[in-house]
């Protein structure tokens, strides 16, 4: 007869957890890295904006003579400020379930660490896709109304082809509807739920009304009924080089005047074709070394080439065959990028679709008072009760801004075609 053999193990053996916790939404901040470990010039925040000035022009009367002097000249300048912007992300947790995880023998991780490490991981997303943008906070254009809780999104950023409506907002969300100038507040709701569609539009639900909103609006997050993130944010690419010219006055400074032209990033549009090659990036940099006074052939190294997922993937199609295209350049924080006219280049998910930007990288800055950390003074923990809630609470905040100190030294091609979605939404 054959042995009984004990299958059953139930009641028997443990569950083993590990600790790991896995983020199935991709963190992938090339460009947030590449600022901070390759900018030489970080400014300190002391009480008022951070004060530069600019050259914007030749001195001139330089000349030859028997022995006359020439006339004294002088070269115009202009003064540059740049502000300080508060970030803030906050997150609560109930009191019974952070004394459930407070011992290592009834929990495989804290609650508040655990809580904190996610925190920290939404920061830097953000960080990123601040980098990519204006200013002013946009996540989104209003397409479509249906009615005051019905509405459809598109364009990331408030940028027309800039990618999905959807991918800088989750479902949960508390925002402002402004119209297209950020004059007028439509009102404030939580977002119930968003259904992106393949096309980049999304349709989202809004928990409570907000009325008289229409097509061109544009979606901001907010805090409270009446602060929003309109006009609040830092600095970011789409500001500093303005491909499409919406920021001529920038940091104090106004490029439309005549006097201020030198004062713009260098621009070249390739919307006729829609494509761009080696060629087009090395008349971009034969622009940058005439117009901005740095070579970006000649010093690579302090340069970086920003583009979408799509534009690469274009540009390495024809390459790929032979065996030419290969991330062989090494950014410093062990980054990789690809080689292209000589200068590295970087694909990033946030970036815009259509542009390939060429940064600058020591005529950026960065002003810094406090990096992201808890909102406390002196000896507190940074943790306080909800009131009236057996719940605590713990922000995290920044006080920082992003900007430049020279803007004609960077350039972008716009105008490139990239309908491809490789953008962070799940649809």
């Amino acid at each position: 007869m054959d042995p009984t053999v004990l299958a059953d193990l139930t009641g028997v053996t443990k569950r083993v957890y590990s600790k790991f916790f896995e983020d199935l939404y991709p963190l992938l901040t090339p460009l947030l890295a590449q600022v901070k470990k390759m900018n030489p010039k970080r400014m300190r925040y002391g009480g008022d904006a951070v004060y530069f000035s600019v050259r914007l022009n030749r001195r001139g009367n330089f000349t030859t003579s028997a022995g006359a002097l020439p006339r004294g000249a002088d070269a115009a300048t202009a003064q540059g400020n740049l502000g300080i912007t508060r970030s803030y992300i906050r997150q609560e947790l109930d009191g019974l379930a952070l004394a459930a995880t407070e011992a290592s023998e009834a929990s495989f991780v804290s609650l508040a660490k655990k809580s904190l490490d996610e925190t920290l991981y939404e920061i830097q997303l953000n960080q990123n896709r601040i980098l990519h943008g204006d200013g002013l906070g946009v996540r989104a254009s209003v397409t479509v109304v249906t009615d005051t809780t019905n509405i459809t999104i598109d364009h990331a950023y408030g940028i027309t082809g800039a990618g999905p409506g959807a991918a800088h907002l989750a479902p949960g969300e508390f925002v402002a509807v402004r119209d297209i100038t950020g004059a007028t507040l439509r009102g404030t709701a939580v977002i119930s739920t968003i259904t992106p569609a393949a096309a980049g539009t999304a349709a989202i639900l809004f928990a409570t009304a907000i009325a008289g909103m229409v097509a061109t609006d544009v979606v901001v997050t907010a805090s409270t009924a009446t602060d929003d993130s309109w006009g609040r944010e830092s600095n970011g690419l789409d500001a500093i080089i303005d491909p499409d010219a919406g920021f001529t006055n920038f940091e104090g400074i106004n490029a439309a005047t005549a006097a201020n032209l030198r004062w713009k990033s260098q621009k070249s549009d390739v919307s006729g074709t829609g494509t761009v090659d080696e060629i087009e990036i090395m008349k971009l940099c034969a622009l940058v070394k005439s117009k901005g006074g740095v070579d970006p052939l000649m010093n690579p190294d302090e340069f970086l080439l920003i583009t979408s997922t799509g534009i690469t993937i274009q540009y390495a199609e024809p390459l790929l065959g032979q065996r030419r295209f290969e991330r062989d350049y090494e950014l410093r924080g062990g980054w990789k990028a690809t080689t292209v006219a000589g200068l590295p280049m970087i694909d990033d998910p946030d970036c815009p679709r259509g542009r390939l930007y060429l940064i600058h990288i020591p005529s950026l800055t960065w002003v810094d008072l406090r990096n992201f950390g808890k909102l406390k003074y002196g000896d507190s923990t940074g943790w306080i009760q909800v009131a009236d809630q057996d719940a605590f609470a713990c922000t995290l905040r920044s006080y920082w801004n992003f900007g430049c100190i020279v803007r004609n030294t960077h350039g972008v091609i716009h105008g490139i075609t990239d309908t491809a979605d490789y953008s962070r939404v799940m649809v």
